[in-house]
């Protein structure tokens, strides 16, 4: 494995993290139970739509 193969690794479980953050700020299920607010929900489900509608652009290039 190269230095690429190490730092899609990396970038997996960076997203990984990410997408369990925004899902649990989302959900109201975050750790912090201060940070359980409407507005970081709205906040969370915005990236994550982002974050879905980006992926989905991604895909459709890959399949032309």
């Amino acid at each position: 494995m190269g230095t690429e193969a190490k730092y899609d690794v990396r970038n997996l479980v960076d997203d990984n993290n990410r997408f369990k953050y925004l899902f649990n700020m989302a959900t109201g299920n975050h750790y912090i139970e201060s940070e359980n607010t409407p507005e970081n929900a709205s906040w969370a489900k915005g990236e994550l739509l982002e974050i879905f509608e980006r992926n989905a652009q991604i895909e459709e290039s890959v399949k032309t």
